[in-house]
C-alpha cells in the first residue's frame, strides 16, 4: 500500500488537518488505564465472541463493553474521531517513528483501507526498514509496528482468511507468519506487544540565565 508524508511545517494550513489522523498502534492513542482494561482477557473475549457471531451467524449472549469517554484517549482529537463507541472516523492512519533516517516526516496511510490493506501497509514497513531502511532487527521502533499488526490481524483472519484471488494467496496466513517471525526474531511475546506503551515525552527544564 502507498504511504505519503506529512510535513507539518510545509504550510500553515497543515495544523488544521492534524486532528484527522490517529496512530496505527492502539497504545499510542489510548490512555494507559483504558489500555490495561482492553488488554484484559475478559475484554478481549467480548471481541472474540463478536467475531464468532459474525463467522457463524449464531446469536450469542455478548456483554456490551463500557462506552468510551474523553479520558480514555491521549488527545482530545483522538476522542473527537472515535467517540463513545470507539468507531473510526479519522481520515488517515499515522505511523509515528516509522520514517526512514533520510526523511523523518510523519508517514500516513488511508483510514479507509480494509483490514487486509492496513496489515499490508504495516508488513511493508517492517520489511522495508530491515531491507533498505538500515534498521537493526532489535531496533525498538519495530515494536509499535508489530503491535499495530497484532491488533489488526484477528480481523484479517475473519474477513480475509481464505484464498484471495486479487492477492493470489491467503493474506491472513502470510501476515500471521510475518507477525510470528517478527516477534520470534526480537524475542517478543504477544503480551509484550499488547502491553507495549509509548515513552512519555519529557520537556527539558529551561536553563537559568
Amino acid at each position: 500500500m502507498t504511504l505519503f508524508r506529512w510535513r507539518s511545517g510545509q504550510s500553515p494550513r497543515h495544523a488544521e488537518y492534524s486532528w484527522l489522523f490517529l496512530p496505527c498502534s492502539p497504545a499510542a492513542r489510548e490512555s494507559p488505564d483504558v489500555r490495561s482494561t482492553r488488554c484484559d482477557p475478559a475484554y478481549c473475549g467480548v471481541w472474540e465472541q463478536q467475531r464468532e457471531e459474525d463467522r457463524t451467524g449464531q446469536r450469542l449472549d455478548i456483554k456490551v463493553p463500557p462506552k468510551c469517554t474523553s479520558a480514555d484517549f491521549l488527545k482530545n482529537s483522538y476522542w473527537s474521531n472515535r467517540g463513545k463507541l470507539d468507531v473510526s472516523q479519522e481520515r488517515f492512519i499515522s505511523y509515528p517513528g516509522a520514517s526512514p533516517e533520510s526523511d523523518t516526516s510523519l508517514l500516513l496511510g488511508w483510514a479507509g483501507w480494509n483490514h487486509r490493506d492496513q496489515a499490508d501497509a504495516l508488513v511493508g514497513l517492517l520489511r522495508s526498514r530491515v531491507e533498505t531502511g538500515g534498521w537493526e532487527k532489535e531496533d525498538a521502533r519495530f515494536v509499535p509496528l508489530l503491535a499495530g499488526l497484532c491488533e489488526v490481524i484477528p480481523w484479517v483472519h475473519q474477513w480475509h482468511g481464505g484464498h484471495d484471488e486479487e492477492w493470489d494467496g491467503n493474506p491472513a496466513e502470510e501476515f500471521q507468519a510475518t507477525l510470528d517471525n517478527g516477534r520470534v526474531e526480537r524475542g517478543l511475546s504477544e503480551s509484550d506487544l499488547t502491553n507495549w506503551r509509548p515513552k512519555k515525552k519529557t520537556r527539558g527544564r529551561k536553563k537559568s540565565a
